[in-house]
């Protein structure tokens, strides 16, 4: 016996497990890039600041601040010159962390409050987005 669909069912569009504005991993608008390759190019221990900003951001607060794709390069920058960087907070990223390109092993309260605030001077002038210190 053959089965006859006469009428397509339109199914109901499914309820959001979260609101939109509450999503994780996406950026509030767009990304800083070329702003990153900018300084660093020009400064390389700006590296560290920025690897340390970024990761702030995207672990902590859930909002990437760079594409993925810089921040592993970044990492495989800062791990080719580790030794000639200098950077006061060098000393809170391992060569591990460079070469498994993460460093979702800080809790917030092991980054700076100078990369807290930055990361948060950086949301609020770019997005409008304000994060609150953790």
């Amino acid at each position: 016996m053959a089965i006859i669909i006469k009428k397509k069912a339109r199914t109901p569009a499914p309820e959001p497990l979260v609101e939109p504005e509450k999503t994780k991993k996406s950026a509030p608008g767009r990304l800083l890039d070329a702003e990153c390759r900018h300084v660093t190019s020009k400064f390389p221990n700006a590296l560290v600041s920025w690897w340390l900003i970024a990761s702030y951001t995207y672990y902590i607060h859930d909002t990437p601040l760079i594409s993925d794709g810089l921040y592993d390069e970044m990492a495989k920058q800062l791990l080719a010159r580790w030794d000639e960087i200098q950077h006061p907070h060098k000393k809170l990223i391992t060569v591990d962390n460079l070469k498994t390109g993460s460093l979702y092993n800080l809790r917030p309260r092991d980054y700076p409050t100078m990369v807290k605030g930055a990361a948060s001077h950086l949301a609020k002038s770019t997005w409008g987005v304000t994060f609150p210190l953790v």
